[in-house]
């Protein structure tokens, strides 16, 4: 989240020539932030993608009708897998707004009615940064009603808990 595009262009050098990403800034262009969806080339081929508006126009690219400080956006691939027998399946990145509970609580719903669109048969992996709490923000509690399961608490192994932004304090 947040990739600016050089900062992606960056990326994309750094991972080699079998990788490319799908993705656009949030006001459509390649002057702000993108929710890129990054994606080896040799294992996956993208069927069909998106990028939407967190707002009550996703189809507006920019928009923003939910009091957020900024546009928030989403980008979701329909990925077939080469080596999966050509088995498909969607991957969804986002990013919610840091400021306004609001925002972040819509574009939650918002993100349910998005993946309740998607084939039920196809497995839906979710990636973002919710500005949320786990187990403590219903932006976080939202998503995991429409059936997606927190990996975090699924796994068999972890180590230990860690956040990714520090807020410029210690790590809590």
């Amino acid at each position: 989240q947040e990739g600016l595009y050089q900062q992606l262009r960056d990326i994309h050098a750094d991972l080699g020539r079998h990788y490319d990403w799908i993705g656009t800034g949030r006001e459509g262009g390649s002057h702000d932030e993108s929710t890129a969806i990054f994606y080896d080339t040799r294992r996956l081929v993208p069927v069909e993608h998106d990028t939407h508006s967190l707002s009550d126009t996703p189809r507006v690219l920019g928009s923003n009708t939910r009091g957020a400080a900024l546009p928030r956006i989403g980008t979701w691939v329909r990925f077939r897998d080469r080596a999966g027998g050509g088995r498909e399946f969607h991957v969804l990145n986002t990013h919610f707004d840091h400021v306004s509970q609001y925002a972040r609580e819509r574009s939650a719903q918002f993100l349910g009615r998005r993946i309740a669109a998607f084939d039920p048969a196809t497995p839906v992996l979710v990636t973002g940064d919710f500005n949320a709490a786990a187990h403590d923000n219903r932006a976080y509690d939202t998503p995991l009603a429409t059936g997606l399961v927190d990996t975090w608490d699924a796994a068999a192994d972890r180590g230990e808990p860690y956040a990714t932004f520090h807020g410029y304090k210690p790590l809590t």
